[in-house]
């Protein structure tokens, strides 16, 4: 049994959790990991991502579609008989601009189109939860006050071969 304590660990330290999407090796799919590419992504719907402007912005995600694979190992190299327990996370995340902005010019370079962008410094507050739906474990930032993380930006940028 579970030391609730611990949170997702044992005593030992040894991972018994790793909640992620299930992109990276499934099949039919490519593989991304050994392939060099994103891994461990997901989609998520737009209207569930909202930018109010001047670096504030917002994401919301509930009982988003995922999987439990027990640790990274598993997760990453998918070996024959790996455990997958399906499962689902909530996420809320609030970015705060701080008032620090930085502007990006940079002009075009010998054909390669130009950059610019706004940067807002921002502070971020999140909370998050995964729940295992096979064996009802469940992990969750809540109750244990707002996380805030200092130092996240927001960005608008603008790629010259795509503007």
């Amino acid at each position: 049994m579970e030391d609730p304590s611990l949170g997702p660990f044992d005593p030992d330290q040894v991972q018994i959790h790793d909640f992620n999407p299930a992109d990276l090796n499934d099949p039919g799919r490519p593989d991304y990991f050994m392939d060099g590419g994103l891994f461990w992504t997901g989609a998520m719907p737009r209207q569930n991502a909202k930018l109010r402007g001047n670096g504030q912005a917002e994401m919301h995600l509930s009982h988003y579609g995922l999987y439990d694979f027990i640790n990274a190992p598993n997760a990453i190299l998918r070996p024959p008989g790996f455990p997958q327990d399906p499962a689902v996370a909530n996420l809320d995340v609030d970015w705060t601009p701080t008032g620090v902005t930085t502007e990006v010019n940079a002009p075009r370079l010998s054909g390669q189109g130009s950059f610019a962008g706004t940067y807002y410094q921002t502070d971020v507050e999140l909370e998050w939860s995964a729940k295992n739906l096979a064996t009802g474990y469940e992990f969750s930032t809540a109750g244990s006050s707002r996380n805030v993380v200092t130092s996240q930006f927001s960005a608008r940028v603008r790629n010259g071969v795509f503007a």
